[in-house]
């Protein structure tokens, strides 16, 4: 296990679940997309937008990052698998507790025995 992926995935969880968005990395307090490439308190982001500000946050090494990224397409619903992390996140079906979900399942596969509360 990577703890650094593991703090990754759990700090792009918690960005997540403060405020989540379609279409935009990331947008401000009015829904506004930002062409800003850094989270502010009070933004909300898409998934791809919470690992992205996890790893700015954390200064992450790339390799883990992209570990990070990797690992959330790969415990995306089948059908989006293959496709961009963007895509799942922006299908109208997609909600933002299917997001939360998706973290979930990710934080879980790096160890089984990591909770969101450890």
């Amino acid at each position: 296990m990577n703890a650094q992926i593991v703090k990754l995935l759990k700090t792009g969880r918690e960005l997540v679940s403060r405020g989540w968005c379609k279409q935009d990395l990331f947008q401000d307090a009015s829904g506004q997309g930002t062409a800003s490439t850094h989270y502010q308190e009070g933004y909300s982001c898409c998934a791809m937008g919470g690992i992205y500000a996890a790893k700015k946050m954390a200064n992450a090494e790339e390799d883990n990052y992209d570990v990070a990224v990797r690992l959330l397409n790969s415990c995306a619903p089948k059908d989006f698998r293959t496709k961009a992390l963007s895509v799942y996140n922006d299908a109208p079906e997609t909600t933002k507790e299917d997001i939360l979900a998706l973290y979930d399942r990710a934080i879980f596969r790096m160890n089984p025995e990591v909770t969101l509360d450890s």
